[in-house]
């Protein structure tokens, strides 16, 4: 349960990640409308892997964090 800390941000901003980068993937085969427009102009041309990839290792980077430096 160390890779679950809902009050950090970038837990926040990985999932959020992960979750954008699915619903391109979604878009692509069942057209979501306007969450489809949104999704295309906040992230371009970046693809929903590489989405998906970045957000999930934003939230296992919180837990590797404390590790750096050799400190507990």
């Amino acid at each position: 349960m160390k890779y679950i800390r809902p009050k950090s941000a970038t837990f926040w901003i990985g999932i959020l990640m992960i979750a954008s980068g699915i619903l391109q993937v979604v878009d692509a085969f069942y057209p979501l409308g306007m969450i489809g427009l949104v999704l295309s102009a906040a992230y371009g041309e970046t693809s929903p892997f590489m989405l998906i990839i970045l957000g999930s290792g934003t939230v296992t980077m919180r837990a590797a964090l404390p590790h750096i430096g050799g400190s507990k």
